[in-house]
């Protein structure tokens, strides 16, 4: 056998063996969803920076983004290095919800898991799960401790093309607006390219909808929100399309002590980062994932829940309309409509009265219609004077 056959044998085996091991080496930081139209793909940067990008059928969705937390002790978001890869599980439940969209919900999806380790050797879970219709991750803390750790900030980030549409509810600064009661959740979406900063300066509201070049549809949330973790929004600025989570702003504590960055012992788990995506609208009205992901009830019967439908009168008529008369003709259309419940609003215990309501849910309960009350839960947070409050 000549030199040159040789020389070529070797350049072509090893072109094999360097394809093979990258092959091998992108295998181990993919999980696809059950039908294989889903891709979430993770990796690290040079500096250990951990990313990860979402793929539905080989098109772009989520272009690479950046993962990682940075706790109070430690900083997991950087200088990070990839210590296991979990072989890809199955993951299935079914359950059945009392009210709602679907009655019976099943949910398959596949899951990995990844360890990372900081210099410090301290160690974090990255859990992808991957669906049919989206996918989901979060980040997971061994070990014990009964000191209080503080999350200090999330790297959490969503990285969209330049030419995505995007159509977002904007946040208020907290404590703005009449009576102090932003963030209210009342203001109107904005439908615009991705990239431009909020117009309030507080960021984007959950769930965020999003739509690629390609046409794939992505809605955005978070589910399996616990005591030790806050409810989380989309940042002020989106600097490269990429919109990272962000926390509440001081002024929206509970109380003057209170901290507004989540609270945490060991052992944690972060509440579940979800991706909605389908090539239509279709997947993200129908899905279930939010449910599907969040933790299973702790109520042992829910019979007592009683869901339905209720007219209101303030939608259409306001905080003076919370009167007997006015009372009496949405009594009349719940029972004309077979509506189970009716809502009176705030003031009902000025302009109504207790003796007088008590009267009149009496009524209604001969017709088989339940009576809803407003109450002002807002406590100190903010000025609104509406009644009952603080009883």
């Amino acid at each position: 056998m000549s030199t040159a056959k040789v020389q070529s044998i070797f350049v072509g085996f090893g072109v094999f063996v360097l394809f093979f091991s990258w092959g091998c080496a992108a295998n181990s930081s993919v999980v696809s969803s059950p039908d294989g139209t889903l891709q979430v793909r993770f990796s690290l940067d040079e500096q250990g920076r951990p990313h990860y990008a979402v793929d539905k059928n080989a098109r772009p969705v989520i272009l690479p983004s950046p993962l990682g937390l940075v706790r109070s002790d430690y900083s997991f978001a950087e200088q990070l290095t990839l210590a296991d890869t979990s072989p890809v599980q199955k993951v299935q439940d079914r359950y059945i919800m009392p009210h709602g969209k679907r009655r019976e919900c099943i949910y398959q999806a596949n899951r990995r898991v990844f360890t990372l380790t900081n210099p410090a050797g301290q160690t974090m879970q990255l859990i992808f799960q991957v669906s049919n219709d989206g996918a989901a991750f979060r980040y997971a803390f061994d070990g014990k401790s009964d000191a209080g750790l503080s999350i200090v900030s999330e790297q959490t980030g969503f990285a969209f093309a330049p030419a995505a549409e995007a159509w977002l509810h904007p946040m208020q600064p907290g404590k703005s607006g009449w009576a102090a009661t932003q963030p209210s959740y009342e203001e109107y979406y904005v439908v615009d390219t991705v990239g431009k900063p909020s117009p309030h300066g507080a960021g984007w509201c959950f769930p965020a909808l999003f739509r690629t070049p390609a046409g794939d549809w992505v809605l955005i949330s978070d589910t399996d929100v616990d005591r030790n973790y806050c409810a989380a929004r989309l940042a002020h600025r989106s600097d490269g399309g990429v919109y990272r989570i962000a926390f509440p702003h001081p002024q929206e504590h509970r109380g003057p002590q209170d901290p507004v960055e989540p609270q945490i012992t060991l052992p944690f788990q972060s509440p579940w980062r979800v991706l909605v995506i389908g090539d239509s609208l279709r997947p993200l009205v129908e899905t279930t994932l939010m449910t599907d992901l969040a933790a299973p009830s702790q109520i042992d019967s829910p019979d007592f829940i009683q869901a339905g439908r209720a007219s209101w009168h303030w939608l259409r008529y306001g905080d003076d309309s919370s009167t007997l008369e006015v009372a009496e003709r949405f009594l009349a259309f719940s029972d004309e409509m077979n509506w189970e419940y009716m809502l009176i609003d705030c003031n009902w215990d000025r302009n109504i009265g207790y003796e007088k309501m008590a009267e009149f849910i009496q009524k209604a309960r001969q017709k088989n219609v339940g009576v809803i009350l407003w109450y002002n839960s807002n406590g100190s947070w903010n000025t609104a004077p509406m009644t009952p409050k603080d009883r």
